[in-house]
């Protein structure tokens, strides 16, 4: 049995719930297509499914040209907002490769160790490092990746005077192919 709070409070919840809507409470993201636009608070969208002309719609990712695939997220009441894209640079179709560097060294503030890829990038893909150890020495101490080419990297590692043995540093390359 409930008590008449509860049964107050589930009727609250319900009278949200059904008018969340009209309050702009339910937003809804789906897959367009751009059609034109002069500037990003101008842009034109031809929404999928819908077989209506094109719609208004801000980009909230700058000026994207026509013919671009976008998800739009629709605010009701509040307009039409362009919040992503897809194709062939998008995300989905990033290649990348990870890997681990393991640095044994003595009495160092400083040192570095080239990196090959597995296989080559077209081109020059990003490089994020990091060092996986926050014992002793290594938490004062930071990694970098710099020279990236298509075949590899110099891992940089740098701080102050320490020895390390076995201390991993991971580090993962993307690039859009």
């Amino acid at each position: 049995m409930t008590s008449p709070a509860g049964e107050q409070a589930a009727a609250t919840v319900k009278a949200v719930q059904d008018n969340a809507g009209a309050l702009g409470l339910i937003w809804k993201l789906s897959p367009g297509t751009v059609r034109g636009g002069t500037s990003p608070s101008a842009m034109v969208v031809a929404m999928d499914g819908d077989q209506d002309a094109p719609v208004p719609a801000i980009s909230l990712i700058g000026l994207i040209t026509s013919g671009r695939r976008v998800f739009v997220l629709e605010i009701p009441g509040g307009g039409l907002y362009i919040v992503g894209y897809g194709g062939p640079d998008a995300h989905g179709t990033l290649r990348g490769e990870t890997g681990q560097e393991t640095l044994n060294f003595t009495t160092q503030t400083s040192v570095t160790q080239a990196v090959t890829f597995a296989e080559p990038f077209d081109v020059a893909p990003k490089v994020t490092t990091n060092i996986n150890s926050s014992a002793g020495a290594t938490l004062s101490w930071f990694s970098r990746a710099f020279g990236i080419s298509t075949t590899g990297f110099t891992l940089w590692v740098t701080g102050p005077s320490a020895t390390w043995s076995g201390v991993g540093v991971q580090w993962v390359a993307t690039a859009n192919p």
